[in-house]
């Protein structure tokens, strides 16, 4: 894994970051093609709890986007979002 110059966290803590097991989901994510089956864009988010007072709720952070950059701004992150 290269790390940006001067970041001082560890392997584990970039492992454990993107383990998200505990939630029963280990991804979410949504892909977009255009009309001949090439990938377009993906949108990606990490499941996570949140809570409001006692109750916890499956929620989701957006974590990872990408657009190919022939298909970059038609409106695909928002969509997808």
């Amino acid at each position: 894994m290269i790390l940006e110059h001067g970041d001082s966290k560890s392997l584990e803590y970039y492992q454990n970051k993107f383990n998200t097991s505990y939630t029963s989901l280990n991804h979410i994510g949504y892909f977009a093609y255009d009309s001949k089956g090439e990938p377009a864009a993906f949108y990606g988010v990490f499941p996570c709890f949140i809570s409001n007072g006692e109750k916890l709720f499956l929620a989701g952070q957006s974590g990872e986007t990408i657009t190919n950059s022939k298909f970059q701004r038609k409106g695909l992150f928002t969509l997808l979002a």
